[in-house]
């Protein structure tokens, strides 16, 4: 989206698709496993995520988090290509986050849920990285498309956040919020992204699901 001449912005209205997690299950040797929160627990877990990365002297402040990396997949030629692309960040120099009573609290594919199911000892996991897979494509396509020639652009991402009406009367609209993923994805563009001039978080407490009400 172009504005005044100079400035290109860029602005994505989060969903719970731009949440995934990377957990480790509490029992024994597990290999790690991917999960995404599910709807009442969306703002929950992910503030938790937040408040693990602030820095102890200024609650405004995120420390300096290491970055996950991926090498994309090319279904043109069925293997994975020779570079990687930043995915979100890994939460290995922060405090532990844990996740109890998990499989209440978290969504898994389903060959991961059933294994889950039979191991009755498992109650919690940790969540060692956090991914952005949607924002993950779109920057670098954004920023590829942007046309520097003659005069530097500064460059805006505006993340729209919100919170949807649940279809069980009894949960809160609250706990699906999206609010604290577009925190964890500020940090994550500001510090892997040096070209991006700024990153505007707007929340909103209207339906998350409706464009119109949202922007």
């Amino acid at each position: 989206m172009h504005a005044e001449a100079g400035v290109e912005i860029l602005l994505h209205n989060l969903s719970h698709s731009d949440l995934v997690l990377e957990c480790t299950p509490d029992c024994g040797e597990s290999k790690p496993i991917m999960a995404r929160p599910k709807f009442s627990h969306f703002r929950g877990i992910s503030e938790q995520i937040w408040s693990s990365t602030i820095s102890h002297t200024d609650n405004s402040t995120c420390r300096e988090l290491g970055v996950s990396y991926m090498k994309p997949y090319s279904r043109t030629q069925k293997d994975y290509l020779d570079y990687q692309v930043p995915i979100g960040i890994s939460l290995d120099k922060v405090q532990p986050v844990i996740v109890d009573d998990l499989l209440s609290s978290l969504r898994f594919r389903s060959n991961d849920y059933l294994k889950l199911l039979e191991n009755k000892d498992t109650n919690s996991c940790t969540i060692n990285s956090v991914h952005f897979p949607l924002i993950a494509l779109l920057i670098p396509k954004w920023l590829a498309n942007i046309d520097d020639s003659g005069k530097m652009k500064k460059k805006v991402v505006v993340l729209v956040s919100g919170r949807g009406t649940p279809s069980n009367e009894s949960m809160r609209m609250l706990d699906n919020s999206t609010k604290y993923t577009g925190r964890l994805i500020e940090q994550f563009l500001l510090q892997e992204y040096p070209e991006i001039s700024e990153v505007q978080l707007l929340h909103s407490t209207t339906n998350l699901f409706r464009y119109d009400e949202n922007i």
